[in-house]
């Protein structure tokens, strides 16, 4: 419809004046260092994605050829651990130390590889716990049925170092080497528990924890001055229990009598020299000399670089992937409950009560699988995710499939 305008008025026209524009310096420059941020912020998380897929192309791609002369090598630097942290957002690069089952399973495949002659450790890094020692100790005995040699170097075998727990998984090598400055102390085992109630007083801090029974101790170290008896009991039995268990295991193999051992431990440290004559050393040299001479043992010469000293970490890499086959019965399910029991998974460090029922459901509810073994390496946590957990088990059970616990270094709460 045409709009008609009316005769009798006409309304004037309003000129408007346009103030001219100014510019705000401030506000140029906030807009400017926003949107620097939000192409620093693309920027970033273009390159942590193209970092993920990049790790797990290359991941999938074949590793060189290995030789056909194999010194299969593991130095214990950032001690073991029972899973391997996948790359993320907040993590693209993680520290990709090869897992307990890792080093066990190339430990049993290398046992029958012909081109693996032999198995050297370093022990130049951080303690192991005790239960990794007595599991690698277990595959260590039966590489040794293959008669290929094992010798362990380490520059010290101190307290700093381990002590009695480090010359306990040491003695299941055929010979241990020593630097020539290098010091042997392999005190027992010990507990050190700090009391902090004095310092929380000073503080005005008053902690409160409810306390089930006697002997659950763990937090008396806040609401103590000192140690319970009912502590002290129950964690000197556990140490007396470990000691004389790896002096035993100790005594057998390096041929002492339990009262000689127990006599070098007493010493408390000990010299290169005096860790020889005392037996409790098979040699006391420099690790450039213990390749040159496992080279000179296997090809005639001590330089010869076809004799390749092989990480375990490269050893898996390099191994064949399996083949994808149709499912058969008799299968197991490893699941891993590692770190602090939460009811739902979060960052690193925890494990979430719903993907471990969820795995467990997926497993209880395959009929071509048997088994479940649960893993555990936690200190405990959450009573409710626990129960969660508790609960898919017993449903596991009543689906006709057997379940197996097994208790890594930490099992407790």
């Amino acid at each position: 419809m045409k709009k008609i305008g009316s005769l009798f008025y006409k309304p004037k026209v309003q000129e408007i004046a346009l103030k001219p524009k100014r510019w705000n310096i401030f506000s140029i420059l906030w807009q400017a260092v926003k949107k620097t941020c939000m192409v620093i912020g693309a920027m970033v998380l273009f390159s942590a994605l193209l970092s993920i897929f990049l790790i797990s192309t290359m991941s999938k791609k074949s590793a060189p050829k290995l030789s056909n002369d194999i010194i299969l090598y593991f130095d214990i630097e950032n001690g073991i651990t029972e899973t391997q942290v996948q790359p993320s957002l907040l993590e693209p690069f993680p520290f990709m130390q090869p897992t307990l089952r890792n080093i066990i399973d190339a430990l049993y495949k290398a046992k029958t590889d012909k081109r693996v002659k032999g198995l050297v450790f370093s022990v130049n890094g951080a303690p192991i716990n005790i239960a990794h020692i007595e599991e690698l100790r277990e595959a260590i005995t039966d590489f040794k049925q293959s008669g290929k040699f094992t010798k362990i170097y380490g520059s010290n075998f101190t307290d700093t170092m381990g002590g009695l727990s480090q010359y306990y998984l040491a003695s299941s090598f055929d010979e241990i080497w020593m630097q020539p400055v290098g010091m042997l102390g392999i005190s027992g085992p010990s507990m050190i528990m700090p009391f902090a109630k004095d310092a929380l007083d000073k503080l005005g801090v008053s902690a409160q924890f409810y306390q089930r029974e006697e002997f659950k101790s763990a937090m008396e170290n806040f609401t103590n001055t000192d140690i319970s008896p009912e502590n002290t009991e129950s964690l000197t039995a556990l140490l007396n229990d470990l000691s004389l268990n790896m002096m035993q295991e100790v005594s057998k193999q390096r041929g002492f009598s339990m009262p000689v051992l127990k006599g070098h431990i007493d010493k408390g440290l000990l010299t290169g020299e005096e860790a020889l004559a005392a037996k409790l050393i098979d040699r006391l040299d420099y690790g450039d000399v213990l390749l040159s001479e496992l080279r000179q043992e296997i090809s005639g010469d001590p330089d010869d670089e076809f004799v390749e000293l092989v990480s375990i970490g490269r050893y898996i890499s390099a191994a064949p992937k399996k083949v994808k086959v149709a499912k058969d019965n008799n299968n197991v399910a490893l699941i891993y409950v590692s770190g602090t029991i939460v009811d739902q998974a979060g960052a690193g460090g925890s494990a979430g009560a719903d993907e471990i029922v969820s795995t467990l459901y997926a497993a209880y509810n395959d009929e071509d699988i048997d088994a479940i073994v649960l893993r555990v390496d936690s200190p405990g946590g959450s009573p409710t995710a626990s129960e969660t957990i508790r609960r898919a088990l017993i449903k596991a059970k009543e689906k006709g499939k057997k379940v197996i616990i097994s208790m890594g270094p930490v099992a407790a709460s």
